[in-house]
């Protein structure tokens, strides 16, 4: 759910960005809401520009091409000039080139990097600084801690891992490399004549006929890894350097447990599919679709599917049989208490929550529960609008609501939604405290926290015919 709704969103910030608007001042409220009644007050901290975006020089040949980074803070996007390209970083142009990849943020928002290309050698950029030269490239992996950065790279015929600037063996083929959670270990599957085989830190392990490519995954807290392999015609899994039971295949459907002491998988016999945990076969169905651990570890969830009618399965307790489970739910609490999916049947989609049916939608994309687990929140869709729906109350319906976000304490809910007018509003507890026109975009559609009290949100708008400023707003609120 996370990666297709990340995309769209982003599609719809290069939408609005491209739109054409008239030459305006700041963005300032427009209308006076009665504040009276409100139990929170929110004032504007700041409104400062951190870049513009010249539309004569704008190259947008993807969405992800305009990324913000993970705090809300920094902004990078593709430009052009003449037959040359260059990513712009806050502001600042870079080298041109013949070609460039989009941009990608470090974690800590502190780092970009992207590939690039002049004639026939392409380069990782980091920050500005130009690395080595290789004929091909895969694409940059920043590690969790965002201290480190790995790719694959490409000499004549052979392939190699460039991991922190340091050259690995070379081989006929490499799959993109994986960092452990913790960031001190680093992964990945090559191949080398008949064989394939895992690369931990430089340390060869067991080879195989073939290695699942992008299928290795670590467990939480980094001391397990575990990976999918072939020998002839059967497959299986190497949890901890051990093989796993064969099978005629195994889906890329792996998971650990939150405390990492549990692994799953799903893994094909005839026809049918089975759900393996810690090496014991749990389940077998028509299809196995998702796998979730509550976040202690104490309950196991899967999708399955038979029949054509899919359902949730609790601790190996069949829940009710519907047309379908929306993908990327169920979801948990923190507290694991609360549990919540959407399911549907025909052209209605609906929640399930304590075994209670919620009201019946168009559609769904977003649900959360709070910090406090007091509220559940979603996203919902009535024929072409979308709504908040707050613990059942629904909010104001709007051509387009951003990702709602609580305070930390919970007890505030904000998020943005906008007209096809061009009227644009920040909404806090169903809300509207701000009204903006002729704003192009709030980049990513969401605000973002920087204290308890304290969040801050960007916007695109028109500073001349050709230039588009991107300002960061900062806005406090407190309860009255």
């Amino acid at each position: 759910m996370k990666s297709n709704w990340n995309k769209y969103l982003i599609l719809l910030v290069v939408l609005a960005l491209l739109l054409a608007c008239n030459s305006i001042s700041a963005p300032i409220p427009k209308f006076n809401p009665d504040a009276s009644n409100w139990n929170f007050s929110i004032r504007t901290v700041s409104n400062v520009p951190i870049a513009e975006i010249d539309q004569s020089t704008f190259w947008q040949p993807k969405p992800e091409y305009l990324q913000l980074s993970p705090d809300g803070k920094h902004i990078a996007f593709g430009a052009q000039e003449g037959d040359k390209k260059y990513i712009v970083v806050d502001g600042k142009k870079g080298k041109l080139y013949d070609y460039v990849t989009s941009p990608t943020f470090s974690s800590d928002s502190q780092h970009c990097t992207y590939a690039a290309r002049i004639d026939k050698k392409y380069f990782v950029v980091l920050d500005g600084v130009e690395g080595k030269g290789f004929d091909d490239l895969g694409t940059p992996l920043f590690s969790p801690n965002s201290q480190r950065l790995a790719y694959a790279a490409k000499e004549a015929d052979q392939w190699l891992i460039v991991v922190d600037g340091n050259e690995s063996d070379k081989y006929d083929i490499v799959f993109d490399p994986v960092f452990s959670p913790d960031s001190l270990d680093v992964a990945y599957a090559v191949g080398l004549g008949k064989s394939q085989k895992m690369i931990v830190n430089d340390k060869a392990l067991e080879s195989f006929d073939f290695i699942g490519q992008d299928s290795t995954v670590f467990s939480p807290d980094s001391k397990r890894m575990a990976y999918m392999a072939v020998v002839g015609s059967k497959q299986f899994v190497v949890v901890d350097g051990i093989k796993g039971q064969e099978y005629e295949g195994v889906r890329q459907l792996m998971m650990f447990s939150p405390d990492s002491s549990q692994f799953g998988y799903v893994a094909n016999r005839g026809k049918k599919q089975v759900l393996v945990v810690d090496g014991k076969e749990k389940r077998t169905a028509d299809k196995i679709l998702n796998i979730i651990y509550s976040p202690d570890s104490q309950k196991l969830v899967y999708v399955a599917e038979e029949n054509g009618k899919q359902f949730i399965v609790i601790d190996g307790v069949d829940e009710p049989q519907y047309g379908g489970i929306l993908e990327g739910t169920p979801i948990f609490s923190v507290d694991s208490k609360q549990m919540i999916y959407v399911a549907h049947d025909g052209n209605k989609m609906f929640t399930i929550m304590n075994s209670k049916q919620g009201k019946l939608y168009d559609g769904f994309n977003f649900l959360m529960f709070s910090p406090d687990q007091s509220r559940v929140v979603y996203r919902a869709q009535i024929g072409d609008k979308q709504l908040i729906v707050d613990n059942g109350q629904e909010g104001k319906p709007y051509d387009y609501i951003g990702e709602p976000v609580f305070t930390p304490d919970g007890k505030h809910l904000i998020y943005t939604g906008f007209m096809d007018n061009g009227l644009g509003y920040l909404v806090v507890d169903g809300i509207e405290v701000h009204q903006y026109e002729d704003i192009k975009a709030i980049i990513n559609f969401r605000v973002y926290f920087e204290t308890p009290t304290r969040f801050h949100y960007v916007v695109a708008k028109p500073s001349t015919s050709n230039i588009d400023s991107i300002d960061l707003i900062v806005e406090e609120i407190t309860d009255k």
